[in-house]
């Protein structure tokens, strides 16, 4: 018996996360890659950290090449950690494909979005 996959399996998390200060008391988060279930956590911890001393959060989203719902429930949760802090959380250079993902989900109507393009 012979088992075939549709993809081979990744050799690890195919993302990254950098956090930047503007020193005007914002954070920009700039997430790259596949936020999936072996991904979320990374961009969970990160926006958790980032949200702890600053007034808002920008999650630049423009190298963001897949998002499942686990990326969702990543950027819920760190909405729910900013708002209880008092931080503005925003999305900005959300791709067109990730974007009618928050669309389908109605999430667009939660966060504070700007699109590419």
């Amino acid at each position: 018996m012979s088992i075939v996959l549709a993809r081979p399996p990744r050799r690890g998390p195919s993302f990254g996360v950098s956090v930047k200060a503007d020193g005007t008391g914002k954070k920009v988060v700039t997430a790259c890659g596949e936020v999936d279930i072996a991904t979320a956590h990374l961009l969970d911890a990160h926006l958790g950290r980032a949200s702890r001393d600053c007034g808002e959060v920008v999650v630049d989203m423009t190298g963001i090449s897949f998002m499942d719902a686990s990326g969702l429930t990543a950027l819920i949760h760190a909405d729910n950690r900013a708002r209880a802090r008092g931080v503005r959380l925003r999305l900005a250079r959300v791709p067109d494909r990730i974007a009618r993902l928050f669309r389908i989900t109605r999430l667009d109507e939660r966060f504070d979005i700007a699109c590419e393009g």
